[in-house]
């Protein structure tokens, strides 16, 4: 009985899943560094559309800014340094970072 109730809510949600319409996410890098790499790679070789997502990568050349548009929530997703997030998050701005590229900081 738990097989076949498994795998009817398996179908029901795939079908209704498939029929929404591709979510869009904007996505924010700060300029053209190595560490921006992944976005470019997983937007041009299309992973995002092949889950469902449309992604649309949007330039905003420096962290700063960038941040300020992901907390006005003109942007979706940021990749951005370390310290921007950190600051804004300690002046009160509700964020959350991921992950980070890094295991030290570059300056040491």
């Amino acid at each position: 009985m738990r097989v076949k109730t498994s795998i009817f809510l398996t179908l029901i949600l795939t079908w209704f899943t498939g029929s929404l319409p591709a979510q869009t996410i904007r996505m924010a890098y700060p300029g053209t560094a190595g560490f921006n790499v992944p976005f470019f790679l997983a937007h041009d070789a299309g992973l995002f559309k092949k889950h469902g997502i449309n992604s649309e990568l949007v330039l905003i050349a420096n962290s700063s800014p960038t941040i300020q548009a992901l907390v006005a929530g003109d942007i979706d997703v940021v990749n951005s340094t370390g310290s921007a997030p950190l600051n804004a998050a300690l002046r009160g701005a509700d964020l959350v970072l991921v992950a980070s590229t890094s295991c030290r900081t570059r300056w040491w």
